[in-house]
């Protein structure tokens, strides 16, 4: 009996790596967002937000819904909104100076559609530490990018405010303008 549950479980171990390993990589092409659902249907609640440009593993490709996985949760989305070139790897030019990667408005908490000028704060942001990978660059400012922010703020003697004007922003420039002007975006 013992035996055989291990068999089992082996088995279905090995399927669960043949099947993860087939997955296919796409892209959220939806804008502003688009939404991980329960089952394949617009009328019940939806399970996640999923931004533009976001990366999900494709389980099973429909014609009009395909299974997805997206940040370890699985549901269904619109095959509309899947495409296979991620859309913002070819983006250019990239950034050159503080105003083209941050632009010139304050960034602070609060809005409700991914921001490439958010997204560069983001990246500056994980690559030293101040903000989580998960989720990361995605575009949104919300809580978790205002405490890292705010971090990075009090780390090099500026206001702690969570906001990024024009002085943050100089900042951010002069300690991440080589990692931005080789991954960072520009509108």
């Amino acid at each position: 009996m013992k035996m055989a549950l291990a068999v089992v479980l082996l088995m279905s171990l090995l399927f669960s790596i043949s099947v993860a390993s087939a997955d296919e990589i796409m892209y959220i092409v939806g804008y502003p967002d688009t939404f991980l659902r329960r089952d394949p249907s617009t009328e019940n609640p939806y399970l996640a937000r999923m931004p533009y440009g976001s990366a999900v593993s494709v389980i099973d490709e429909g014609r009009t819904w395909s299974l997805i996985c997206y940040n370890g949760q699985y549901g269904y989305c619109m095959r509309e909104f899947l495409n296979e070139d991620d859309p913002y790897y070819l983006m250019e030019p990239r950034p050159e100076s503080a105003e083209q990667a941050f632009g010139t408005n304050l960034l602070r908490r609060g809005n409700k559609t991914p921001n490439i000028f958010v997204m560069n704060l983001q990246i500056c942001l994980v690559q030293g530490g101040y903000l989580e990978c998960n989720p990361g660059v995605d575009g949104y400012f919300g809580k978790d990018t205002k405490v890292a922010l705010a971090e990075f703020q009090k780390e090099h003697d500026l206001e702690a405010s969570g906001v990024a004007g024009d002085i943050t922003k100089a900042v951010l420039w002069d300690e991440y303008a080589d990692l931005l002007m080789q991954i960072g975006y520009k509108r």
